[in-house]
């Protein structure tokens, strides 16, 4: 299936996801990511329950903080590296940092449940085999798993104009990069609020069960 940038902007039926507000709505009231083992696991009832479901969902918000984090960087190095690009000033280190920013959202994006999660991670991928001539003109291959890497001797002998075509900041692949890593990232910052508050609210059974076994008596 071909992701368009339409798409990018909707899911799920046509519902438009375009601001952390909206996204927090989303996953709220759809419970994407993670959701399946919450709600198996407080299936369980009483406080045993809530004990499980409190640390699944701080479980799942160490996975989102990371999922964010790396977004933030994706998005950050494509910007920074699609302008370096414009001005032929692009070192093989820059590209390498591009692609393990790349390479740890994809990884993130597995390691979190969810449709939207996977729609994101299947993009990611797609951007880059849709660009995937200009990459390898400059040495970047593309790995079974999706991940990316550089070919240092060969990256070294790119001309710059065949540096820009693959990561100038009107390169397919840039553009792509730039929008899907702000997605994410927002996807990921709202994912993170609504595992906050399921581990809030389970708090205080927690504290109150495990306060019987205190050290001090």
């Amino acid at each position: 299936m071909r992701i368009t940038t339409g798409m990018l902007n909707r899911h799920n039926g046509g519902g438009l996801i375009s601001s952390r507000k909206s996204l927090l709505s989303y996953v709220q009231s759809n419970k994407a990511g993670g959701s399946s083992r919450l709600s198996a696991m407080s299936a369980n009832g009483g406080k045993t329950g809530s004990i499980a479901s409190a640390a699944l969902a701080r479980y799942t918000k160490s996975g989102y903080e990371k999922l964010e984090r790396s977004a933030d960087s994706l998005e950050k190095q494509a910007g920074s590296l699609g302008e370096k690009a414009d001005q032929g000033m692009v070192s093989a280190a820059d590209v390498e940092s591009l692609l393990a920013s790349y390479n740890d959202t994809l990884k993130n994006l597995y390691q979190c449940d969810g449709s939207l999660n996977n729609f994101y991670r299947q993009t990611l991928k797609q951007a880059a085999t849709d660009n995937l001539n200009a990459l390898r003109e400059i040495g970047v291959s593309y790995g079974t798993d999706g991940s990316l890497s550089l070919n240092r001797a060969k990256f070294g002998k790119a001309d710059a104009e065949s540096v820009k075509a693959a990561l100038g900041s009107s390169a397919g692949f840039m553009k792509r990069l730039g929008i899907v890593a702000s997605r994410v990232s927002d996807s990921a910052s709202a994912n993170s609020q609504t595992s906050s508050s399921r581990y809030n609210a389970g708090g205080d059974i927690s504290s109150s069960y495990f306060s019987r076994y205190n050290f001090l008596g």
